[in-house]
């Protein structure tokens, strides 16, 4: 499935929705695409990862680093780690 990303505003925020799946590319994409907001309106960002379905190694310390970034944040990792615990569950039982 291709990397989705989605943009809009609320509030002075701006929200960028991804889904589908995270490569190195779609990753670096990302890190490129954050940067330029930063650097363009300063308004605080939230990533959304709610519906990426899977993250490939090399595309994980990238996200850390975004999510690092002032007035950045990561959010809906909760589902991701959800799917990993599902998936690991159905290989064991």
């Amino acid at each position: 499935m291709p990397t989705e990303i989605t943009k809009k505003e609320a509030s002075g925020i701006t929200i960028l929705s991804i889904r589908g799946e995270m490569s190195i590319d779609d990753a670096i994409i990302l890190r490129r695409l954050v940067n330029d907001l930063i650097a363009d309106d300063g308004k605080p960002i939230i990533v959304d990862i709610a519906e990426v379905a899977f993250i490939d190694s090399e595309s994980a310390p990238i996200l850390r680093e975004i999510g690092d970034l002032p007035d950045v944040s990561i959010e809906g990792t909760d589902s991701l780690i959800q799917t990993a615990i599902d998936l690991v569950e159905k290989r064991i039982g």
